[in-house]
């Protein structure tokens, strides 16, 4: 470690000292050598003062980080002279709205915390969460896509700070969880609603510009996903650019965020609270938001708290915040064991213990529940698990799954809405081993498009089951009255799904792929995708294999430039114009898989339709039978076009498959997350 610490052969009279002593004491800190650490700032501070001045950034930095690493070494006293002293002097010369202000607030609020100056740190937490509220209404809405992401990783370590010293502190002072609640209504799934919201409003905004930079992203998108199947000097030899190609959607999409509509004025419009959410609950309602954030103790740690926020009607003065977990025993133990017992259809006594009794306890009397997941929630069916009567929860409670509460009151979720637009696409029982137009006619040539033995030569198994999966489900359309155009076997290709027009059903019955843990060291490609390009990006680790996908697999360098080569990644599906479709099926295994990221939800297929308009989303967390999938489909539609909602007709066909095979594994291996 002595190379984090030469500072002796640094000459302090060199202009460029006191920044060199501080990145070797970042350095030291990213290595845990607290006190090399804190040696070499306390060189640099002089040196970087007399340089640079007590309103420079990089002074302020310096002050910051050794307050942090006093902290951190339980010198508390020192750490607040020197956080305290940030505080000041950023006021002073950034103001008051600043987020290094409020970043500063932030870290002296943990603090005081540990100082047990409770009053203070409250202070402290309200006007630094106050100063993230106002940059996501007026600093947010201008962003890029990257840029966004970003802020969003920024500011939910800075929520996730504050939940910490809310579970701490619940008892004392119960009006934290209120508050707690309140901006989980505004930041959870952030992200994805503004895609959402962004979209919508492009589509039906009239303004020609707008919509022509859009479609102009668009274009760049679908290029991009032809380069991302190859590396960077692979996409070079065919002339694509993709640095280029990123660059410039980077600048379009900051030009349509702040164009597309008034974020801070819908901001406002949609600024709620938990009595907004309160007031349009029944009776026998409840609304529970499942809360996923690291442990922070001077610095954050490996452990995962999970915590319910719980309302109802009879709620008066604030919510009720129950603990989960906060041993890591749910992700690691928990999971495996739900997970383990449903494919192998095994009674599961532990998994009502760990995911649900804490939360059940507060539903007494409650039928339909309401419920914002978060975490591993998202890998698990609720409605599965097995209480201590032998029933199921399915049986006692009705659960609608939405991404953020908030929905209940801005797309009126859980109200029956009747069908205008009477158009279906279906596909299924795709030829996977279809030779698509222009294969093989460009390839692509480069020594390192050989693909390894774990992913080569895969014969793709044939879905005779969603031939007639999705013929009965046309008859049943058409006997409705609805225009459905059905594509099968080599007419089942991503190509005609990107000319679809704007249907307000979409059923896909496929094999789907989640690439989980992808082994850079054996193989450079994963179905047809360059590695690096996957590991980076999760939206190309997950997608649907259409016609002529096997082909692809197989043999990627004869997919060249296609646009076709028969996978449709989740980053395909966000550059295909669907426009708001009532009904999004995924009739394949594991579509609800994805990568899971805290408070934003899984990024994967159903992000993707989602940000694209879906309203609701039918799709499967684990594999399902042909068999048992054709009839809880056919059953869907026979009792959804008879007039119930989609979650009712949903919920009973359910029913149906689960009076014939009880297991969970038969009829709880598909969800529904939506309106």
């Amino acid at each position: 470690m002595s190379k984090y610490n030469d500072s002796e052969s640094i000459d302090i009279n060199t202009p460029n000292a006191g920044s060199t002593l501080y990145e070797l004491a970042l350095l030291n800190v990213v290595n845990k050598n607290y006190d090399n650490a804190q040696n070499l700032l306390i060189k640099a501070k002089p040196l970087i003062e007399k340089q640079y001045g007590k309103t420079s950034t990089l002074f302020l930095s310096c002050l910051n980080a050794l307050g942090i690493v006093s902290w951190i070494q339980g010198d508390l006293n020192k750490a607040y002279k020197y956080l305290n002293q940030v505080v000041g002097l950023r006021e002073v010369f950034f103001g008051d709205k600043h987020p290094d202000y409020a970043t500063a607030l932030h870290n002296l609020a943990g603090l005081q915390i540990e100082m047990k100056e409770f009053e203070q740190a409250e202070k402290n937490y309200s006007d630094a969460l106050s100063i993230y509220l106002e940059l996501i209404k007026n600093y947010f809405p201008y962003l890029s896509e990257s840029e966004k992401a970003r802020f969003s990783n920024n500011i939910k370590e800075r929520f996730d700070m504050f939940y910490n010293y809310v579970l701490q502190r619940a008892d004392d002072n119960p009006n934290l969880i209120g508050q707690m609640f309140n901006n989980r209504l505004v930041t959870k799934a952030i992200l994805l609603n503004n895609s959402i919201s962004i979209n919508n409003k492009i589509r039906n905004s009239g303004d020609n510009e707008l919509i022509e930079n859009y479609d102009k992203l668009i274009n760049i998108k679908e290029q991009l996903s032809v380069a991302y199947r190859m590396s960077k000097k692979e996409a070079e030899k065919i002339g694509i650019n993709t640095d280029s190609l990123e660059y410039s959607a980077n600048t379009l999409e900051k030009i349509i965020s702040s164009k597309s509509f008034d974020f801070k004025d819908e901001f406002q419009k949609n600024e709620m609270t938990w009595k907004d959410i309160q007031s349009v609950l029944g009776n026998d309602e409840a609304a529970v938001d499942i809360v996923a954030f690291k442990q922070f103790y001077r610095g954050w740690t490996d452990k995962t708290y999970y915590v319910a926020l719980i309302i109802d009607k009879e709620s008066s003065v604030h919510p009720e915040l129950v603990v989960i977990d906060k041993d890591n025993q749910l992700e690691q133990q928990f999971f495996g064991n739900y997970s383990n017992s449903v494919r192998h259809k095994i009674e599961d006594k532990d998994s009502y213990n760990a995911f649900w009794k804490a939360i059940d306890n507060k539903l007494t009397g409650k039928k339909k529940i309401y419920i914002s997941l978060d975490g591993v929630y998202n890998k698990i069916n609720l409605n599965t698990i097995l209480l201590a009567s032998n029933k199921y929860v399915f049986d006692e409670k009705s659960i609608i799954t939405l991404t953020n509460l908030s929905e209940l009151i801005s797309s009126g979720a859980g109200k029956t809405s009747s069908v205008v637009n009477k158009t279906a696409e279906l596909y299924g029982s795709p030829k996977f081993d279809f030779t698509l137009p222009g294969f093989g006619a460009e390839p692509v040539k480069h020594g390192e498009l050989a693909l390894s033995p774990d992913i080569r030569n895969i014969k793709l198994q044939y879905l005779p089951g969603t031939k007639s999966e999705v013929e009965n489900i046309s008859r049943l359309l058409a006997d409705n009255s609805w225009n459905c155009k059905s594509y099968l076997e080599e007419n089942a290709t991503v190509t005609q799904l990107k000319k679809a027009v704007h249907p307000n059903l979409l059923h896909i019955a496929t094999h789907a792929f989640f690439l989980s843990d992808i082994n850079t060291k054996s193989s450079k490609k994963a179905f047809g995708m360059d590695i690096s390009n996957t590991i980076e990006n999760p939206y190309l680790r997950t997608g649907l294999l259409f016609a002529g996908a096997e082909n692809t697999i197989n043999n990627p360098a004869l997919a060249g430039k296609s646009s076709d080569n028969g996978i449709l990644t989740a980053y395909d599906v966000l550059s295909i114009d669907l426009e708001e479709p009532q009904l999004i099926v995924l009739s394949a295994c594991e579509t609800g898989l994805g990568e899971i990221q805290n408070g934003e939800g899984v990024y994967g297929l159903q992000r993707a339709f989602r940000i694209n308009g879906a309203k609701n989303i039918i799709m499967s967390l684990w594999k399902v039978e042909d068999e048992i999938t054709n009839e809880l489909m056919t059953d869907f539609y026979k009792i959804w076009l008879g007039g119930k909602s989609i979650h009712d007709a949903f919920r009973e066909a359910q029913i149906t498959i689960k009076n014939k095979h009880p297991q969970p594994y038969y009829w709880g291996g598909f969800v529904l997350i939506g309106e």
